[in-house]
């Protein structure tokens, strides 16, 4: 007997997204896969109203990393922009009309990251100047920006770089996790080539610029990897254009194609994906010279994409945000901006409970202390730990409990009017969220739980507490 074949729309949507609202859904429809997809990776898209208006709370978003240092209560608490990036961010995930994009991000922070608890003061301007500005544009320009922003030269001490004394963090990251990866046979040479040509580039952030101290500089010609500079130093302008002369020929080898592609994939698609499928996205790659939307559109229109339903577990932010988004929920309170004169400066803060359900489950965003990113299989998300957390929130969520941040689900919006009876509500909410309705004896079971609560409403709630118990709906 033949499987059917998963609609491409739901494929896209519950693998490309936090989460499928009913307006993604219409839209998607709509406009069909790839308009959608061009539509999603527009960088000139803008957001929906609601979330732009939210951002403006944020005082620190769209400051330059030296105004951070320069404006008060940033200056002296630099955790508040910490806080307000993470804040940000989630409310992005979980209610951004680009949703593509926002997925983008997240990849970007675990390919090239600079954690909280390292430079809190520059978090915002990595994720503003770094991440985002280069997500939907070239991949060795994102590398790039990443070498040289404030954070970065912070968390692996690129600052402390210098010709007499090597700081090698950097430029072993560089080659291991950031470009060609282990995969390729560099050398311990060839770190100690990279650190070199990286010596004496410097920016705290509490300068206007990046700073460049020629005489902390190695001097003398480098090579590594095939590539080769006389590496005269002398003066600012050189030092720095033989430092971008190497990072984007290492951003441009075949090898960091095939890594590239390889990460990619493996977030997107399956934690083992299709070598054709890698080879293809890395070819794309090569031709384009790091095109990231290129490069994810041949992921996303291929085969290989279309066959991988559930291939992929959901992390934490993803169920979280499949969670919300499916049930269609809004936030209840009113977003307003910190007061420096508290002592509690997100006091009432209602994405802060979002936060927290983040902590709990060990993704926080930026929180993962180790330059390879928070892991992107499925072994570490799986714990019963893990599971009896996600129960426990999607049922508060399904049920409407006490929540300071969110609205409870509106079940008459979200079911067909058609789904009166109780076998018309479980049908309609097993397909709603998973696409096909239950088998017969989880159908017979579920309605016997059903039938010990009274009016529409709780069997609703019922029902769909029970549609996201389901070992499917921790899978994308």
């Amino acid at each position: 007997m033949a499987v059917a074949k998963t609609p491409i729309d739901t494929v896209a949507l519950t693998k490309l997204t936090y989460g499928a609202t009913p307006a993604d859904k219409a839209n998607f429809k709509k406009l069909g896969f790839a308009a959608w997809l061009n539509d999603q990776l527009n960088p000139d898209k803008g957001d929906n109203a609601f979330v732009t208006k939210a951002l403006k709370t944020f005082g620190s978003l769209n400051l330059s990393a030296y105004e951070v240092h320069n404006t008060f209560p940033f200056s002296i608490k630099n955790y508040i922009v910490a806080d307000e990036t993470i804040f940000a961010t989630l409310l992005r995930r979980y209610w951004s009309d680009r949703q593509v994009f926002e997925m983008l991000v997240e990849f970007f922070h675990d390919y090239n990251p600079s954690p909280r608890g390292v430079d809190d003061s520059n978090m915002s301007h990595y994720d503003k100047s770094v991440i985002r500005a280069h997500a939907l544009g070239y991949y060795p320009d994102l590398v790039l920006s990443s070498s040289r922003s404030p954070a970065m030269l912070t968390f692996l001490n690129g600052n402390q770089n210098e010709k007499d004394h090597p700081n090698e963090n950097y430029g072993r990251e560089l080659l291991e996790l950031f470009t060609v990866s282990t995969a390729y046979p560099y050398t311990q040479d060839d770190v100690v080539t990279a650190a070199r040509v990286l010596t004496g580039i410097t920016w705290w952030g509490d300068q206007p610029n990046l700073q460049v101290q020629v005489n902390r500089h190695y001097n003398g010609p480098v090579a590594l990897l095939g590539w080769s500079d006389p590496n005269p130093g002398g003066n600012w302008q050189t030092i720095l254009n033989t430092a971008e002369s190497m990072i984007r020929y290492l951003a441009l080898l075949p090898a960091t194609a095939q890594a590239f592609s390889l990460r990619m994939a493996r977030r997107f698609v399956s934690d083992t994906p299709p070598q054709t499928l890698i080879d293809a996205m890395a070819a794309t790659y090569t031709k384009t010279k790091g095109h990231i939307p290129s490069v994810f559109k041949t992921m996303a229109l291929s085969k290989e994409f279309a066959a991988s339903f559930r291939a992929k577990t959901k992390r934490p932010s993803e169920f979280v945000g499949s969670v919300i988004r499916g049930l269609d929920l809004k936030m209840a309170q009113t977003i307003y901006p910190g007061n420096p004169t508290d002592d509690d400066y997100f006091y009432g803060n209602p994405i802060r409970e979002l936060h927290q359900w983040a902590l709990q489950q060990g993704h926080s965003p930026f929180g993962w202390p180790f330059p390879n990113g928070y892991p992107d299989t499925a072994a570490p998300w799986t714990t019963m730990a893990a599971q009896i957390t996600r129960w426990n929130m999607s049922h508060q969520r399904a049920y409407g409990w006490a929540s300071s941040s969110l609205t409870a689900p509106n079940y008459k919006k979200l079911l067909p009017s058609s789904a009166k009876t109780p076998e018309q509500v479980i049908d309609a909410a097993a397909t709603l969220f998973l696409g096909a309705k239950f088998p017969t004896d989880e159908r017979t079971a579920a309605l016997k739980i059903m039938s010990q609560v009274g009016d529409w409403e709780r069997k609703a709630e019922v029902a769909v507490g029970l549609v996201l118990s389901k070992p499917e709906w921790n899978l994308r």
